[in-house]
Formats: structure tokens, C-alpha cells, sequence
């Protein structure tokens, strides 16, 4: 997203909430938004939003607001006068204490927040870290499958050809390998589909062995009791 440098300098800003913070150590009374956006009326029924309270990343929250509030085509004015309803904790105290009618827009709203909470932006991650995930002795396929899809949508330009290799040499499911080998167009839809195939190969494997050594119900087979 854009920052607004082109509406205030930076190093300006930055003094100024500075200066707040010293002057104001605990939340205060004035808002935050303008005038001009206290002052329009808010359409009613908001949808029911997602709260952020400092420990997560700022730009998920973003995304997830955005996307429940346009459903409705809110107005930017509606988006500054609801975004602050979805504060709690460290958050909400860092917008109280935020100088009285600084936020114009909500592109600067946006800035400032993703700005304060940058540190807990979550990192992309290298395909080393999905090299790393290897399926455990014993583990069942689903449950491989579950840890390192994970870890696979957080790898930053993660290809499908890349990750059907990395994927042969990380589980020691044999049918899964042999499924992945065939592979003729590397793609994410048919790589879930060679992953479920696989797993429900496994799971009926298992469950006919569990079968196979489960002792017959019924009274005939209970041992004769002498009297």
C-alpha cells in the first residue's frame, strides 16, 4: 500500500507521535480521525469483524477487514470509523494515545497501524525450511501432509514443479512416490489429488489389517466355561 509521504513528511510524524506519547502516557478522550470523519453518519449493520490485539500480523488483519467490509461497498469514511472497533489490548491503547485528528484518510490509518505493528508481520520462509520437513517413522500420511502443506504456503514463490521434488524426498510413503514420478504437468489441484489418492490407499491398508486381526464378535467365540 502506498504511504502517504506525499502528505506530510515522515520524520514530521514520527516527532509528533512522539511528542503525544510523552504528553499523553495514558489513553485519551480525543479521537484520532478528523473531524470531518466523526462528524458523517455510519451506515448501520456492520458485519461481524475480526479483532487485532497486537500479537499477530497487521497486514492478515488488514486483508480480513477489507474483505468483510466490502461486502457491504462501505464508504473510506465508514472504513475509518469501524477499523478502530476491531482493536483490543496493546492495540487498542496504542490508538488511543495516537495525537487528535491525525488520520485524514484510510490509507494513512492503514499506515500507521501496519507501521506500529511491522515486527509482527509474519516472515515469508526459503525452501529450505520445506526441505526440512521429512515424514516421521510412523507418521501417517495425512498427518505429514497436514505439516508440510503449512509449511509450503508460507515458502515465498513456491513453484509446484519444485515442490512435487522436494515432496519425493521428503516422505517415505512408497505409493505417494510412485504417483509423484508419474507427474507429466506439475500443478497444485493435481498434486492434492495424487496426495489424497495416496492417503486413501494408506488409510484402507491400515483398516484391513485392523480387520484382519480383530476377533470375531458373537458367543461362539467366547472360551467354553467348564461348570
Amino acid at each position: 500500500m502506498r504511504s502517504p509521504h506525499n502528505q506530510y513528511d515522515l520524520s514530521f510524524l514520527e516527532q509528533h507521535l512522539s511528542s503525544a506519547y510523552r504528553a499523553h502516557p495514558k489513553p485519551v478522550l480525543h479521537p484520532p480521525l478528523r473531524s470531518e470523519i466523526m462528524g458523517e453518519q455510519m451506515p448501520g449493520n456492520p458485519p461481524i469483524l475480526p479483532t487485532f490485539n497486537g500479537t499477530t500480523d497487521p497486514e492478515d488483519h488488514v486483508r480480513a477487514f477489507c474483505l468483510r467490509m466490502q461486502l457491504q461497498n462501505f464508504s473510506d469514511v465508514a472504513l475509518c470509523r469501524t477499523f478502530p472497533s476491531t482493536f483490543a489490548g496493546i492495540c487498542l491503547d496504542w490508538y488511543n494515545q495516537l495525537p487528535n485528528g491525525i488520520i485524514r484518510t484510510f490509507e494513512e490509518f492503514i499506515w500507521l497501524f501496519t507501521s506500529k505493528f511491522a515486527s509482527q508481520k509474519c516472515r515469508p520462509l526459503h525452501t529450505v525450511a520445506l526441505v526440512e520437513v521429512k515424514q516421521e517413522d510412523g507418521e501417517s500420511l495425512r498427518t505429514f501432509y497436514s505439516r508440510w502443506s503449512r509449511v509450503a504456503m508460507a515458502v515465498r514463490d513456491l513453484t509446484t514443479e519444485i515442490a512435487t521434488h522436494i515432496l519425493m524426498e521428503s516422505t517415505s510413503n512408497t505409493e505417494l512416490r510412485r504417483l509423484l514420478a508419474k507427474c507429466l504437468v506439475f500443478s497444485s489441484p493435481e498434486l492434492e489429488a495424487k496426495f489424497e489418492k495416496a492417503i486413501t490407499l494408506e488409510e484402507m491398508l491400515v483398516a484391513g489389517s485392523v480387520r484382519r486381526f480383530e476377533p470375531k464378535g458373537g458367543r461362539n467365540d467366547q472360551p467354553h466355561q467348564q461348570p
